[in-house]
């Protein structure tokens, strides 16, 4: 629905930014300073033009196609990163399966969007027509945060481990997926906090 309305393009400009900033993490990284600066300004000047088409000019195009560029790009340049970098191969291994999950909801997020954007008014029709709660089904827009959301807090946890004091980081017998998602700052936290705990006992 909100892709209906001018201010709906406005909304979609998050998946620019988000898609952006993992984009010139995973491109640049282990890279120098010059190489970083001279990515970041070509990516700003892309996302610019893509923003303005978008927005001034009603052509959608440009955006899709620098999104879905964007996102197949961290999830395959992700993928050879891990190969290469994270030493720990259960770590390595975990890691590599929540960045499939991540990449098959940002795919799916990004389908949904597609179809939201080119059928807005008959998915609006169908909404009207069935009524609440099953219109919500139908609220393709409104899926298409949800699967962004997850598919880009994977992303960006992968992301994390993939920062060069956190790649050594190896995970304990009884660690799984939900250590992982909170994230190494927060993992060495909680092994922190389990270290003083045996120091007081």
């Amino acid at each position: 629905m909100f892709n209906c309305l001018v201010p709906g393009l406005v909304d979609d400009l998050s998946m620019l930014l988000g898609a952006g900033i993992m984009f010139h993490h995973v491109v640049t990284i282990n890279s120098g300073r010059r190489v970083k600066v001279l990515t970041f300004m070509a990516l700003t000047v892309t996302l610019t033009a893509a923003a303005w088409a978008h927005i001034r000019l009603g052509d959608s195009a440009l955006h899709q196609v620098v999104f879905g560029t964007m996102v197949i790009t961290v999830g395959y340049r992700s993928v050879k990163l891990l190969a290469r970098l994270i030493s720990d191969q259960r770590m390595r291994s975990k890691l590599r399966r929540l960045l499939r999950i991540g990449n098959v909801t940002l795919l799916a997020a990004y389908g949904l969007w597609l179809v939201d954007v080119f059928a807005c008014p008959s998915l609006r029709s169908i909404r009207h027509a069935i009524g609440l709660p099953l219109a919500w089904i139908f609220e393709l827009h409104g899926w298409w945060h949800v699967l962004t959301a997850i598919g880009v807090y994977i992303a960006m946890i992968v992301g994390e481990f993939l920062h060069e004091g956190n790649r050594t980081q190896a995970l304990g017998p009884k660690d799984g997926y939900l250590d992982i998602l909170r994230g190494p700052s927060l993992q060495g936290k909680r092994k922190g906090e389990r270290l003083q705990a045996l120091k007081t006992d």
